[in-house]
């Protein structure tokens, strides 16, 4: 058995959990910090509405990519919608919604801490799911790989498919993320309140 036939494809899901808990991990380091920007500032008003803006970016953006891959991701190569601008989109998404958490939480050093972070966990994995893809599809991923940007989306060459197969599970599975990261909403509000009641400790600012 050649090496390139022992490649195995990463579990992706196991991956975004990572992320998703070193997010949730990460936010209780800020808890005795505070923005420089006081609440209700244009500054801090801005970074929560951008935060927002790219927490559904991030949700809206998986969806629209695992109606492309739905179950056929390491199965079939996917090359169309979301597949047609870039090679990793979930993953590009996903480092957005960590981003957009920092960004709600009014701090750009943990948006940068948290997008980081995705980036390097996810990239790593990309990585290794393009050896698996490449020992498996072989001159057919290599002239993907030549069209479409490896992580940066490029939407001048978007390529719609005439049909796609739907798969409930898939995406059932991907909704149930997008309400890991829309919880963040609420966890910013309470975060506030408490702040505003003194119930939280304001020990140093942070950007």
């Amino acid at each position: 058995m050649s090496l390139h036939r022992s490649i195995k494809p990463f579990n992706q899901r196991l991956r975004l959990r990572v992320v998703q808990l070193i997010c949730v991990a990460l936010i209780p380091l800020f808890v005795g910090t505070y923005p420089i920007w006081i609440e209700g500032s244009v500054v801090r008003e801005c970074l929560k509405l951008f935060g927002l803006l790219l927490l559904l970016v991030c949700v809206f953006g998986r969806l629209w990519s695992i109606l492309y891959a739905g179950g056929n991701k390491n199965v079939v190569l996917v090359t169309s919608g979301a597949y047609s601008v870039t090679r990793n989109p979930l993953y590009l998404f996903s480092v957005l919604g960590a981003v957009a958490i920092g960004l709600l939480f009014g701090s750009l050093m943990l948006a940068f801490v948290l997008g980081a972070l995705a980036y390097a966990i996810l990239y790593f994995t990309a990585r290794r799911e393009a050896e698996f893809l490449r020992s498996k599809f072989g001159l057919k991923y290599d002239e993907y790989a030549r069209r479409v940007p490896f992580f940066l989306p490029n939407f001048n060459i978007y390529v719609e498919s005439e049909s796609t197969l739907f798969h409930p599970k898939a995406l059932g599975a991907t909704f149930k993320d997008g309400i890991f990261f829309l919880s963040v909403i609420p966890l910013v509000e309470l975060t506030e309140y408490l702040r505003s009641q003194k119930l939280m400790p304001d020990i140093y600012p942070v950007f």
